[in-house]
């Protein structure tokens, strides 16, 4: 197994395979993980048993934790970055292990695993979190399976927003992956908030997730007949973003909604447009996940939010709390 593992991680990490054209090799790991673990998933039956409602937006049940491993741009995307931005602090670290505080870690520890795989076990130390005590409990089993218990130097059960980082032992590197799209319902910017307020000097992954606004002529977004095709688009600027810049500037905000921007729709609006609001995310430098890449960046319309015409002039916030969201504020 050990042998086709590393043969998995080695292709998975080759930038010369393009991430959409690696679907057999992230099953495949995929499946490596189910084996491993300490329990067992039904996939066909209700996800939403195990999962779980906070105050900061939903944790996600390990069933669904298994399936958001068949977005292969999505789990490519997040593990080389990841190996990237662990190889840089390397670079800067020769002479430590690099802490890696990976929050959401989920039962089949999908971004862990291949950094483990990849590095020395002397040259990396993660910190892995979950709220599911069944998440860890099939963590822990697949880490030992494979041997790679040297690599991890912690354990947590609990809820993110509870989890208070040592002082001695600060992460080089945040690692989050509770979002969905929009950053709707889950605690992605609840959970950035809290640990990056703990440790402002340590890099975030994702670097960037920003929410923009633009008109869409849905008609142009797709071709059925194998013809090229230019998208029709008007950006109208970007609603929101979270990073660690942003994380900063809200520090002495107490309330629930944080601030995102105003942006006014044109004074006319042809009809073939209708407003969207996309995800764009930068995990670490070049590796980026755009348009329709990952069930995280398929553009949402702006009418979820409300009813807009032209000329409209809107306030945005971002809503914290069990329900999280981007919102509109008359």
């Amino acid at each position: 197994m050990s042998d086709q593992l590393f043969r998995l991680i080695k292709t998975i990490l080759d930038p010369a395979r393009p991430a959409y054209s690696l679907r057999g090799e992230v099953l495949e790991l995929k499946d490596i993980l189910l084996k491993l673990a300490s329990m067992e998933f039904n996939l066909t039956s209700d996800i939403s048993v195990g999962e779980i409602r906070t105050e900061s937006g939903l944790a996600v049940s390990p069933a669904m934790a298994v399936m958001c491993v068949d977005d292969v741009a999505r789990t490519v995307g997040f593990i080389r970055g990841t190996h990237a931005a662990i190889a840089e602090v390397r670079g800067k670290f020769p002479n430590e292990p690099v802490r890696v505080l990976y929050a959401g870690c989920g039962p089949l520890v999908t971004l862990a695993i291949p950094q483990l795989a990849a590095f020395s076990l002397a040259d990396i130390s993660f910190t892995l979190i979950d709220i599911n005590p069944d998440s860890i409990m099939s963590a822990k089993s697949i880490i030992d399976s494979l041997g790679y218990s040297d690599g991890v130097e912690a354990y947590f059960v609990g809820d993110i927003m509870s989890y208070q980082v040592d002082s001695g032992r600060e992460p080089h590197i945040v690692l989050i992956e509770v979002m969905n799209a929009a950053l709707k319902g889950e605690p992605q910017v609840a959970v950035a908030r809290h640990l990056m307020s703990q440790v402002p000097n340590s890099m975030l992954l994702p670097q960037t997730v920003s929410l923009i606004l633009e008109l869409i002529d849905q008609s142009k977004e797709f071709s059925f007949d194998g013809q090229s095709l230019t998208r029709d688009r008007v950006p109208l600027g970007t609603v929101f973003t979270l990073d660690k810049s942003s994380i900063g500037s809200w520090c002495s905000i107490v309330d629930e909604f944080l601030p995102a921007a105003t942006i006014q729709l044109p004074a006319v609006i042809e009809d073939r447009y209708t407003p969207h609001l996309r995800t764009s995310i930068c995990i670490y430098g070049d590796h980026v996940l755009g348009d329709y890449d990952s069930g995280l960046t398929y553009p949402k319309p702006l009418s979820e939010l409300g009813s807009f015409k032209a000329g409209d002039t809107i306030d945005f916030a971002y809503r914290l709390g069990r329900d999280p969201s981007i919102t509109v504020i008359r």
